[in-house]
């Protein structure tokens, strides 16, 4: 039961309103972070990086006191928390497990908005290519001008944090522009650019996001976004009437993200690397199939169980800050199927392919918000192949949205939470 008082704050306090906001805020520091970072560290205000997660903290807060939460978020959290408890009898620390948790704020959140966005869609669509305007300009003047920020560090709370990296890949600079990362600026371009593209209906204005997103993407030169922006695009140029082939090829890419890594426990892979093309190209790839995936693999079973894994908060920005001796090998998992069986053991083969089952059944929906973003999907699938895109926030944040938006569109008599 709720109080008069408490009724006259809800209703005082536009809960709407309050969530754009977040998104906003969500959006652009994180989108300028480099920029923002430095200039707030000079000023002594470094802690402000976090406000737009206490924002989303505060929605969600806002969210249950209201009584609107969904039965999906619900469940969501109730697995996270089972799965955290495990990640403590495993031996992680309380405060990777709420850390991990902290970092998760905006899948959380996606989970949330949708209800919102629908009201303001204008709002969200225009936020959507605002973002991959300045984000595309920040790689652009990147290659003109040398940013103050790049390559700085601060400290907080006695860490010392990379506020923006600045490196080169065999001569090749990996251009950040505004963010922090180049692969930041990466998972930017190709959530944005694919979403405006399948919201737009101008040939025009299509052409000119491919135009402006493809050539920012190459001087990134990171190759998880530029996978996933060229398979998006392809998946969403498939007709409708080839609905068959579309399945055919988003389920095939969900599938080789679950079956190439595990397939280093079978076979032993050494690829050819004798030109400077393939060095540039290939490199990392073999280092994850023959390092980072066997080794993770392998500390799953020793420091968790093969089906279970080792527990929410094992793996990923809490075990980047928070473990302790050789559990440090899951602060990367480089491929999102094993992050999540890391978190969930063989549950993340059913989580993944479910993603690639989210993804279609957006194409499929009258709706253009839902409609778009089912290509991002198909990108979160190709660039989870080799990334942890559950941390980048503007990816978590979508397929918050995604998932929810999924789950609201579904009839009861489906059993939709």
């Amino acid at each position: 039961m709720y109080t008069l008082k408490s009724r006259r704050l809800f209703a005082f306090i536009n809960q709407g309103t309050l969530s754009l906001a977040a998104m906003t805020l969500l959006l652009s520091l994180d989108m300028l972070a480099g920029p923002f970072r430095y200039y707030s560290s000079l000023l002594g205000l470094e802690s402000l990086v976090y406000l737009p997660k206490v924002m989303c903290l505060l929605v969600l807060f806002f969210e249950f006191l209201s009584g609107r939460c969904s039965r999906f978020l619900c469940v969501v959290l109730l697995w996270l928390g089972a799965s955290s408890v495990l990640g403590v009898i495993n031996g992680t620390g309380l405060q990777a497990v709420a850390f991990a948790f902290f970092a998760l704020l905006p899948f959380l959140f996606g989970l949330i908005s949708p209800h919102y966005l629908l009201v303001h869609e204008k709002y969200f669509v225009g936020l959507v290519a605002v973002v991959f305007a300045v984000t595309a300009a920040g790689v652009f003047i990147d290659y003109a001008i040398d940013f103050p920020w790049k390559g700085f560090v601060y400290s907080l709370n006695n860490a010392e944090i990379e506020g923006s990296r600045e490196w080169t890949t065999m001569g090749l600079e990996r251009v950040a522009g505004f963010t922090r990362l180049s692969a930041s600026a990466g998972c930017y371009l190709v959530c944005t650019a694919l979403f405006l593209f399948s919201y737009c209906r101008s040939v025009a204005l299509r052409c000119l996001i491919v135009s402006l997103a493809f050539p920012a993407l190459l001087a990134t030169t990171n190759k998880a976004s530029i996978l996933g922006f060229v398979c998006g695009l392809l998946v969403s140029m498939v007709p409708a009437w080839l609905c068959q082939l579309r399945k055919i090829l988003v389920l095939l890419l969900g599938g080789v993200g679950v079956v190439l890594p595990v397939s280093v426990l079978f076979h032993t892979y050494a690829l050819d690397l004798d030109d400077a093309a393939s060095m540039l190209v290939l490199s990392s790839f073999e280092d994850r199939l023959v390092n980072t995936w066997p080794g993770f693999l392998s500390a799953v079973s020793h420091y968790g169980n093969p089906v279970t894994g080792v527990g929410f908060g094992a793996v990923g920005p809490g075990a980047k800050y928070f473990a302790e001796g050789n559990q440090a090998v899951f602060a990367f998992a480089d491929n999102f199927a094993l992050y999540l069986y890391g978190c969930f053991g063989i549950a993340a083969v059913a989580i993944y392919l479910f993603i690639a089952q989210i993804a279609l059944g957006l194409y499929a929906s009258p709706g253009p918000l839902q409609r778009s973003l089912a290509p991002v999907l198909v990108a979160l699938l190709a660039a989870s192949l080799t990334t942890d895109v559950i941390s980048s926030q503007i990816f978590a944040l979508l397929l918050g949205i995604a998932l929810a938006m999924w789950n609201s569109s579904r009839p009861p008599c489906a059993g939709g939470l």
